[in-house]
């Protein structure tokens, strides 16, 4: 466990990263490396070619040793009901059933997975008010002038109709 705990803090620093980095921050330092180093953005020198591989590398090492224990905020009513969630973590996404009457700070399994997730609630921030939508200008002349024939199409109608000459 300390050869992987020093793996990862390597892995890490290689990204640019703090040793308390969550996923959603390797995943972005990771895709913000890579366009930078990638041969289509930049000239392909042995360095920068070197630096991508390093920050490949570096990916593959997080991916293997897993990331410490995700959170995962849901809102008080989902607490209450229970709910179902996909996390997307490094080494792929994990579903969470999360059961009612859960708790704040309780840890979920993920389903096929001996993976934990922490469970965070977001107070409840009040009564939800519904905005009634503004009804806005009246419609119904315009859609009676929009759906009327034009005068090309009145014409063309009349043409249509008239008796061949004979």
């Amino acid at each position: 466990m300390v050869g992987q705990d020093h793996d990862r803090q390597a892995a890490l620093a290689v990204l640019g990263l703090d040793p308390g980095a969550n996923s959603d921050a390797v995943r972005a330092a990771f895709r913000r490396q890579v366009k930078a180093l990638h041969p289509d953005h930049c000239a392909p020198t042995p360095e920068s070619l070197s630096r991508l591989a390093e920050t490949l590398s570096a990916m593959r090492t997080l991916e293997s040793t897993g990331d410490d224990l995700s959170e995962i905020e849901i809102d008080a009513t989902a607490a209450r009901q229970g709910i179902v969630r996909v996390v997307a973590r490094i080494g792929g996404n994990l579903i969470l059933r999360i059961p009612a009457g859960v708790g704040d700070g309780d840890i979920v399994t993920a389903v096929g997975s001996d993976t934990g997730v922490r469970i965070r609630i977001r107070p409840e921030s009040g009564p939800i008010t519904v905005a009634q939508p503004d009804p806005g200008p009246d419609l119904s002349g315009f859609v009676e002038r929009f759906a009327a024939p034009s005068p090309a199409s009145r014409f063309a109608g009349w043409v249509r109709r008239r008796p061949p000459a004979a």
